[in-house]
């Protein structure tokens, strides 16, 4: 039987499952000191986008930020400023959070980080009262120390990490914690009767995880092949469905667009539905999923390890006619459990980043707890061994965190004073913002123009009348609502700087560019002067056409400028080609 309790030995008091979670929690403290505010460039995307798409739901706009889908996190942040906000009419609410974002965002941060350290302990809690063994609780909450230095975004040196971010990933660490208490109740709770409040809890768990995140999808499949029977399996599938409708109503307007996303992650096989029509590049894939697996090694490593011990003493066991009830029970679950997780890999291998991971990094703590089990199961006595590992590896990580957190706040300290820097010495100047660029006006109109939608653009350009930003991508100037003729802005103050990410090279060859200030994360141009007007300005009139979705117009004079020599314009002209089919 899973829960005998007479072969384990009484641990300390109960009260110790909360030291991980306070030294998890005093860790997160450091970091989102280190990281400082979320307007700085390493820090605004995704933070800024989904405030914004909280201030749609509370606007009554459907939001426009939901490939992930990332819905749960917008609920919890829209509920939480009309909380703060409470008889407050939409026009005083956005007029509040615009002109303090940053209140809202460290808010939010705070109540995800309650929620995370209310799980860890509930996790290691539970365990603790079904086993009375505080080492099964050490072990489940291992994979805490995993998060103090997984990255927000890979490719960045020294970004801010997920326990420091408001972001999906930090409400999905929360649900996976819920979602390991779900499955040790159904490890624990043998009979069929008890499963059934068991699939309850993963029906609800695994459609806030879904609807959290896409990469949540193993851990369904896990739990379903863990329900013992199919009346326990039809309450899961039942509880998940109707609760993943009722989240997704708020963006039932947009059902359409994830369906094409969803779609073209599959169908594509390049990042975020781009590429060829392949479905996987051979080639491309496995170099994803060997540096995906170089950069966890760890997780990748245990999940394997556990696959082939589960399959190998079940095997064994078949061949001697053992029938050991406990062995066979832990071995199943520690090869499904296992198997989602190398699933997860796979999975998330088309689309490389350590953060679509999250879900699969929380489980390493439950396959811990279930390889001591297995291996107590058949009689080894590994109780000294695992407490020095867990030391071991608490403290290297621990190790590796303080030295992130200060490199973290070095990075952050040096933007911001680069930030301060540049809107000081240059005041007299127009100062256009591009991409990871700092400032409280740039993180507000990147994220409400995600996507193009610009729902607060008109109340924003009120707000902030005298910010203009450079669209990097698209090679153009604008104000919060539309596109400006750079002549218009030089015709004002002759003046005009690009403030964003440094290059060697600018890579818009009509500008001529003299760089000013620069620091590893941030730079500052001079626009001297513009070259190929016509073909910036045919380009803007292709834009104008598109906010008015004349998309024929705006196709036949992209082609216009492309052919005068307007760079990176096949992206763009293949969009506009795609909405004219639609």
């Amino acid at each position: 039987m899973p829960e005998n309790k007479s072969q384990h030995k009484p641990s300390l008091s109960s009260g110790m499952v909360f030291i991980i979670p306070g030294v998890i929690g005093i860790f997160a403290l450091f970091f989102k000191h280190a990281v400082g505010p979320y307007w700085l460039s390493l820090n605004n995307d995704p933070s800024y986008i989904y405030l914004l798409n909280a201030l749609y739901l509370v606007g009554g706009i459907s939001p426009i930020f939901i490939q992930h889908p990332g819905i749960t996190l917008q609920l919890l942040m829209a509920g939480l400023i009309k909380l703060f906000n409470f008889s407050a009419p939409t026009p005083a609410i956005l007029e509040h959070v615009f002109s303090n974002p940053e209140y809202y965002l460290n808010t939010t941060y705070f109540v995800l980080l309650s929620i995370y350290f209310v799980s860890l302990a509930a996790a290691g809690y539970y365990i603790f009262k079904r086993t009375k063994n505080i080492l099964a609780s050490l072990m489940i909450q291992s994979s805490a120390f995993l998060f103090l230095t997984m990255p927000a975004y890979d490719g960045y040196d020294y970004v801010l990490t997920i326990i420091a971010n408001v972001n999906a990933e930090k409400l999905l660490i929360s649900l996976s914690n819920f979602y390991v208490i779900g499955l040790l109740k159904l490890y624990f709770d043998e009979t069929k009767q008890k499963s059934v409040s068991s699939a309850l809890w993963l029906g609800v768990i695994c459609a806030l995880g879904i609807m959290t995140k896409l990469a949540f999808l193993p851990l369904l499949l896990a739990a379903w092949f863990l329900l013992p029977d199919s009346k326990s399996r039809c309450i899961f599938i039942f509880t998940f469905l109707v609760l993943s409708f009722l989240l997704s109503l708020p963006i039932s307007p947009r059902y359409g667009q994830i369906y094409h996303w969803i779609k073209g992650l599959i169908v594509y096989d390049g990042v975020h539905g781009s590429g060829n029509a392949d479905f996987i590049n051979p080639k491309y894939y496995m170099h994803a999923l060997g540096v995906l697996i170089k950069n966890n090694w760890y997780i990748f490593a245990l999940s394997l390890s556990a696959v082939f011990i589960a399959i190998y003493y079940r095997m064994i066991g078949r061949k001697q006619r053992q029938s050991f009830a406990q062995v066979k029970r832990t071995g199943r679950f520690l090869f499904i459990v296992a198997a989602a997780v190398v699933i997860q890999f796979l999975m998330v291998a088309k689309q490389p980043s350590t953060r679509y991971l999250v879900a699969a990094v929380a489980m390493s703590g439950l396959l811990l707890f279930l390889l001591y089990e297995f291996f107590r199961a058949k009689g080894h006595k590994i109780n000294s061994g695992v407490v020095g590992f867990l030391l071991v590896f608490m403290s290297v990580n621990s190790v590796f965190a303080y030295q992130y957190q200060k490199k973290l706040s070095a990075v952050n300290q040096e933007a911001y004073d680069f930030s301060r820097k540049v809107f000081a010495k240059y005041k007299d100047c127009i100062i256009c913002p591009y991409y990871r660029s700092s400032s409280i006006p740039f993180a507000l109109e990147f994220a409400d123009d995600c996507s193009g939608f610009k729902g607060y653009a008109k109340i924003l350009k009120e707000k902030y009348p005298a910010a203009f930003f450079y669209h990097f991508w698209g090679g153009y100037f604008h104000d919060f609502t539309d596109v400006v003729p750079l002549k218009e802005l030089m015709k004002s103050n002759p003046c005009v700087l690009l403030y964003g990410q440094p290059y060697q090279k600018f890579p818009n060859k009509f500008l001529k560019l003299q760089q000013l200030e620069w620091s590893p994360n941030e730079a500052v141009y001079k626009v001297l002067a513009t070259t190929a007007d016509e073909a910036v300005a045919v380009y803007l009139l292709a834009k104008k056409a598109e906010l008015q979705k004349k998309y024929k117009e705006a196709y036949i004079l992209a082609l216009q400028a492309q052919a005068l020599g307007f760079p990176r314009l096949d992206e763009y002209i293949a969009q506009l080609k795609s909405r004219i089919h639609k």
